[in-house]
């Protein structure tokens, strides 16, 4: 019974790894507002920022619902989490981080992979 629940929440935190990454790694000043805009193209660009932002605020924090804050490799990645949200919420380049959380995810799904197993 264990097993199964806890491959689907490796499963869940999977994809919403790969979707917090995808996700962030489109710099928010795409979607950010100009003062070149027209009007009516600054207030679409405003609100599709604005959405983009919520979305990633979503997925930060289902993934931090996902991880266990007692264990050393969870919180490792909860801080590259939070740290690849605050350089995308100051639009700064997240790739530095997406690339550690990326190698950080493929350590602990790896981690629970081996407890499913057995190992």
């Amino acid at each position: 019974m264990i097993g199964p629940m806890r491959q689907g929440w490796i499963n869940d935190l999977r994809d919403n790894l790969s979707h917090y990454i995808a996700h962030l790694s489109i710099n928010r000043w795409y979607s950010a507002p100009s003062t070149q805009d027209s009007e009516p193209d600054r207030q679409r660009r405003e609100l599709e920022d604005l959405a983009r932002l919520k979305e990633a605020i979503r997925l930060r924090e289902k993934l931090f619902l996902l991880l266990n804050p007692r264990e050393s490799q969870h919180i490792a990645l909860g801080t590259l989490i939070q740290s690849a949200f605050d350089t995308y919420e100051a639009a700064g380049d997240t790739s530095e981080y997406l690339v550690a959380l990326r190698q950080n995810a493929q350590n602990v799904l790896k981690t629970e992979w081996d407890v499913v197993r057995g190992r």
